[in-house]
């Protein structure tokens, strides 16, 4: 700076220091629980001078290191390195933080605000069993402790019917141990659902589960034999063991057969199905008869139809 007067000329050097506003902003993460997610931070020296950065951060669940180096500006272009911030909420969660960025060698600062949410657990596993309609078979979920430490006393739930076990699962802390399944699928087909394991803290681990179920083998043949243009009637008895009334949905494959579309029974009595063999014309083939209920499941019977020459008129 010069100053000039009628009387002398001065002459000022002057240096200046300026520092920048620094950066603010807003980062929002989101994951499920007992998961973790990351985000780069990057931070870019233009000078000839390493930074140091110095980190401050507060809100549960999340992390960073506390302290890192930006290399200066080179042959290549300017220096850059990342700050990681990770966010890994333990349970269903929403939490506000803030992270600060210090850079101690020329004072800037870059400020974060940041807000974490912790969403519903993935499952844990995927459990896949082959097995055949109503016949008993077992197989095994490896549960851990979420508790950590904690000695913890699960309570078990399935939505998937024809799948049971223990309705409660003790485990000590720090362990694993196999929760024993026992499966007789009522129908044959492909069933998908899931087990869950709530502690008593309202947190829950959870697997599901697909099961692929052969259908059963039939109950017993039945012969039909008739004269074409005539009727028979079978008559098969139906019992229903479940301490409520059962509606069965009949279905019919072969030629011939005809019979009411359901069958309702009261708790613990049999009723027998009416079973019509009317041919029209002289065979011999295989039929199926088959009961479906959700409860109590699908069971059936081979049909052995023989259709013989009708009379002569």
């Amino acid at each position: 700076i010069i100053l000039r007067s009628a009387f002398d000329i001065r002459v000022l050097d002057v240096e200046a220091t300026v520092t920048a506003q620094g950066t603010r902003a807003e980062l929002t993460f989101s994951c499920p629980a007992r998961q973790a997610i990351s985000q780069d931070i990057p931070i870019i020296n233009h000078s000839d001078r390493e930074w140091v950065i110095q980190s401050s951060l507060s809100g549960d669940y999340f992390s960073g290191p506390k302290e890192f180096k930006v290399p200066p500006m080179g042959a290549q272009g300017p220096g850059m390195a990342m700050y990681t911030l990770t966010f890994a909420p333990s349970w269903i969660t929403n939490i506000a933080g803030e992270l600060t960025l210090r850079n101690s060698t020329i004072g800037d600062s870059y400020v974060y605000e940041l807000s974490g949410i912790g969403e519903d657990p993935v499952a844990e596993d995927h459990t896949q069993i082959e097995c055949v309609a109503r016949k008993r078979t077992s197989d095994v979920v490896l549960v851990r402790n979420i508790l950590g430490s904690e000695d913890c006393e699960y309570v078990v739930e399935c939505d998937l019917l024809g799948i049971s076990g223990e309705a409660t699962f003790f485990m000590k802390g720090d362990t694993q141990a196999e929760y024993d399944l026992s499966i007789m699928m009522p129908r044959g087909g492909e069933f998908t659902g899931s087990v869950s394991f709530k502690a008593p803290t309202g947190e829950y681990i959870w697997y599901t589960i697909q099961v692929k179920a052969e259908n059963p083998a039939y109950e017993r043949v039945i012969e039909l034999n008739a004269k074409a243009r005539t009727a028979i009637i079978a008559d098969i008895p139906i019992t229903n063991p479940l301490d409520e009334t059962v509606t069965f949905d009949v279905l019919f494959e072969g030629e011939g057969l005809i019979g009411a579309p359901t069958i309702t029974i009261e708790p613990g009595e049999s009723k027998i199905y009416e079973l019509v063999y009317s041919p029209l014309l002289a065979d011999h083939s295989d039929g199926k008869l088959t009961f479906v209920n959700v409860e109590m499941g699908e069971f059936w019977y081979a049909l052995h139809l023989d259709a013989a020459e009708a009379d002569d008129i």
